[in-house]
């Protein structure tokens, strides 16, 4: 379930990207992939770190790279998916 979600979120994040460039980021759309990222990434084991203290539209990218790097971590054993989502 991890990495369907996961890929989820990163598609978001692309798409997040774009309305910002297009000036039509929605503040509440974006809180909620940030909520939604957050839940994600604390269910590993060990929690990956690196997730900005005060996320905004700046660490979209910075975020979308911890989600893809979390995966392969996951993929190659060095880091469990604990959580049922």
């Amino acid at each position: 379930m991890y990495y369907s979600r996961s890929q989820e979120l990163m598609t978001t994040g692309y798409a997040l990207s774009n309305k910002i460039y297009l000036k039509e980021l929605d503040p509440h759309e974006f809180d909620q992939w940030i909520n939604d990222c957050r839940r994600l990434l604390a269910q590993r084991d060990p929690e990956p770190e690196g997730f900005p203290w005060f996320p905004d539209h700046r660490h979209i990218e910075e975020i979308v790279m911890l989600l893809a790097k979390t995966s392969s971590r996951i993929s190659k054993g060095e880091i469990t998916y604990i959580g049922i989502f």
